[in-house]
């Protein structure tokens, strides 16, 4: 039976210290930080300001969705694009 990750309080692997963990995500922001600030220097204002807003908005939702349905509510029912959130494919009455 598939729980809620957030119900999940052991997973039997090696827990990382909190060292490698903050190294981890200071790490990610600042690719993420880098990322950004090569795009803000090398993207004109005027390539942006040229797409159309309709669009330039619905790319971002686009973009950002698959990341928001990695944890549904447990009524909601998930396809087969979403179980690749998880470790384990959730059951048919979810």
């Amino acid at each position: 039976m598939q729980t809620n990750v957030f119900d999940r309080t052991a997973t039997g692997a090696t827990e990382i210290g909190a060292s490698l963990y903050n190294a981890i995500i200071g790490i990610t922001l600042a690719i993420g930080f880098g990322i950004n600030y090569l795009m803000v220097k090398l993207i004109p204002v005027e390539t942006i300001m040229q797409i159309n807003p309709i669009i330039f908005l619905s790319a971002i939702l686009v973009a950002a969705l698959p990341g928001s349905h990695c944890f549904p509510n447990r009524t909601v029912r998930r396809s087969a694009f979403w179980a690749t959130c998880w470790s384990s494919p959730p059951s048919a009455g979810h």
